[in-house]
């Protein structure tokens, strides 16, 4: 739609959003691989790091990536596994659309940085930590058409688990 701020425009929108698109499912399959794959059977009782919770920004996304950084706060994740809850995954998949894309306009390479929950052991955040760090960047590439202009960044913990997308100056 011509005019409406922060949407592509013309064939060339239409195309690269639809590229888009494919590989947000695409890595959605690879979130739903990866908690099977850990033990996950896609049924029974799960437990969430943020059930129920909105996912909370530093700011808007555009402006955010513009100023060099973007923090995540409250992703839903599954307890113990890579991917994000049933019910924030599409949530979660939109802000990777918007934040790769944003990330796409404005140039330049980002890493992403992980803080988990210091309910983790050092072991399990350095693992799990990397898994999660995985899923986030193929979503932000899908989601803006990027390569190696994502790059893995720090993984820590903290007293509120977050993902940090960083400008790499």
């Amino acid at each position: 739609m011509p005019g409406m701020p922060g949407m592509p425009g013309g064939a060339a929108g239409m195309t690269a959003t639809a590229q888009g698109l494919a590989g947000m499912q695409g890595a959605t399959e690879q979130m739903k691989a990866a908690s099977i794959a850990t033990g996950g059977t896609g049924g029974g009782e799960i437990t969430t790091e943020a059930s129920g919770e909105q996912m909370k920004l530093s700011g808007t996304v555009a402006d955010e990536i513009k100023k060099g950084k973007l923090v995540i706060k409250k992703i839903d994740w599954v307890h113990g596994n890579p991917s994000v809850s049933a019910p924030a995954t599409q949530g979660f998949m939109d802000l990777m659309l918007s934040a790769g894309q944003a990330m796409k306009a404005a140039g330049g390479s980002y890493r992403v940085d992980v803080y988990m929950d210091k309910k983790y052991s050092d072991q399990e955040i350095a693992s799990l930590g990397a898994q999660r760090t995985t899923v986030v960047i193929s979503s932000l590439q899908a989601g803006g058409q990027l390569g190696e202009e994502v790059l893995p960044g720090k993984i820590g913990k903290d007293k509120e688990q977050r993902v940090e997308i960083v400008k790499v100056k």
